[in-house]
């Protein structure tokens, strides 16, 4: 197939995702499952959980066409109040430059409030008398054509929400390259869970589509320390749009062992649909040849959040 019309087909399906979708019967205000919400990983948490150009195995939730590059293991957790558990759990291995594929789970586990509406973000830390779950598995895999990084990912994802429960099929699409003169620049655009209604009993809610474009830069020396960046703007499925970015410092004292200083700040919260100013994070990673160690904690809707996560590379 022409590079023109590969372009194209990817550029009509993100555009497609993009579209708000009028709906005939009763449907939520939220967007669902929530667990498509949420950061991944202690480490995308820490950078406002800006990673479309990472190459850690969870950058397998953010843009599989980074699975060319990634590889490794990746298990963490995360605390939401006192009500609320995430678990992560992801794998990835690329072949030589030409390619790459990625495993992963993520499951939610809370108390909820009665009913079969999708729970907010705001909920989250609070106890309600329901118990409720939010579950997502995602297969993916990553191709390299021209220099050019191409990636698909599929999940199954549902909710189980005060008895009922609903699951629905959800796709990304993706495309990623280096650019600059030194090609040290990433550049990533992302359909995001693209995908039919999820239904739970009598609710149906639209799956959190967006369109996504982000830029990183790793290995930035300044001096004893290395910097990374990284940036996204995200285009929802309702119309509105949302940024983030988040920055790490890193000082290497030995060979192969390091201390990471993370920050970063997103413009909206798009958990549960809700809408807020922004919020800030903050994390520290721990590197000791090939395993890391990683924390993060940010406040999101007026909850205290916590990350912790361990990576194999």
């Amino acid at each position: 197939m022409p590079a023109s019309r590969v372009r194209a087909v990817v550029l009509l399906a993100l555009c497609a995702s993009a579209a708000p979708v009028v709906h005939a019967s009763a449907q939520g205000d939220r967007f669902a499952p929530i667990v498509l919400q949420l950061p991944a990983s202690a480490h995308a948490a820490a950078l406002g959980d800006a990673f479309l150009t990472a190459r850690d195995p969870d950058v397998l939730f953010y843009d599989p066409a980074q699975l060319a590059l990634a590889r490794g293991l990746s298990v963490g957790a995360g605390r939401y109040g006192s009500a609320a558990t995430v678990v992560s759990l992801s794998a990835a291995t690329a072949f030589g430059g030409s390619g790459g594929v990625g495993i992963g789970a993520q499951v939610l586990s809370y108390t909820g409030p009665v009913g079969h509406d999708p729970v907010s973000a705001r909920a989250l830390g609070s106890d309600g008398p329901v118990a409720a779950a939010s579950v997502a598995f995602t297969v993916g895999g990553a191709g390299v054509w021209h220099d050019t990084r191409f990636g698909a990912a599929v999940k199954f994802a549902g909710d189980l929400r005060d008895g009922a429960r609903g699951a629905a099929l959800a796709a990304d699409l993706a495309v990623a390259r280096d650019v600059g003169a030194r090609k040290n620049i990433a550049v990533a655009l992302v359909a995001s869970d693209l995908g039919p209604d999820l239904r739970v009993d009598d609710v149906r809610t639209r799956l959190p589509s967006r369109v996504s474009l982000g830029v990183g830069r790793d290995g930035i020396e300044l001096g004893p320390v290395d910097l990374g960046l990284t940036g996204a703007v995200s285009l929802l499925r309702d119309g509105s749009l949302g940024a983030a970015a988040g920055g790490e410092i890193e000082y290497e004292w030995l060979d192969g062992y390091s201390v990471i200083a993370r920050a970063g700040v997103r413009q909206a919260d798009r958990m549960g649909g809700e809408r807020m100013h922004g919020t800030g994070t903050l994390g520290l990673g721990l590197g000791a040849d090939r395993l890391s160690l990683d924390y993060a904690f940010a406040r999101e809707a007026g909850v205290n959040v916590h990350h912790i996560g361990l990576r194999l590379r």
